[in-house]
């Protein structure tokens, strides 16, 4: 007589997933055609799963690039990133985050956050950025290199922090004009201070200078 036909395979137990499973499925990220929130922090290193969690349960800005795309095209984005600029993920994901620069922007500031995405170093800067209306506000910017379980570099991290022009000049005499390295992990930091805002900054509200490149 021919054997039994095998038992049917049993669903996945999801309470027996890892605690990295459990908190990556419930992300709440816009991620690019090609990938899954799972897909892209697969095997990533358990401590920068928990950064990214504390963004988002904190609705941070942020935005994830790809460190082996040469030109570190975007491939997730947060929806108050989107809620912050105006630019839906479709204008965001597959482009290098320069679209947020503008005539008034520092190109020292832009130099020094490609240094640190070069290095795979973590970094904080103030800069002039631009929103989809061409309003411009002061950002608070920290980038992350988040890491695999070997410890080598998958994606940076862009977290930004809206600040007044008060705060944005206070922290750029502190820094001297320079980017600093963070004490702690770049990302933390910006969970921290925007979970600590009461208030929703207060935009500059300049308007871009048109037919700018």
């Amino acid at each position: 007589p021919a054997p039994p036909p095998p038992p049917p395979a049993r669903a996945a137990d999801p309470t027996k997933r890892s605690l990295s499973e459990r908190v990556v499925s419930n992300l709440d990220l816009v991620c690019d055609a090609d990938l899954t929130v799972e897909s892209f922090m697969r095997g990533m290193e358990p401590a920068d799963v928990r950064v990214v969690a504390q963004l988002c349960a904190r609705k941070c800005s942020f935005l994830v690039s790809d460190c082996e795309d040469p030109d570190a095209a975007i491939v997730a984005v947060s929806p108050a990133f989107v809620e912050q600029t105006g630019y839906a993920p479709a204008d965001v994901l597959q482009r290098n985050c320069r679209f947020l620069q503008g005539p008034r922007t520092d190109a020292r500031a832009v130099g020094k956050i490609r240094d640190a995405i070069k290095h795979g170093k973590d970094v904080q800067i103030v800069l002039l950025n631009y929103k989809i209306d061409s309003t411009t506000f002061w950002n608070h910017f920290f980038i992350a290199a988040l890491r695999d379980d070997k410890g080598e570099v998958v994606n940076f991290l862009g977290v930004q922090i809206e600040v007044s022009e008060r705060v944005a000049m206070g922290i750029l005499q502190e820094a001297d004009g320079r980017a600093k390295a963070p004490e702690k992990g770049a990302a933390v930091q910006a969970a921290a201070a925007a979970a600590a805002a009461k208030l929703p900054p207060k935009a500059s509200g300049v308007k871009r200078e048109r037919d700018a490149a």
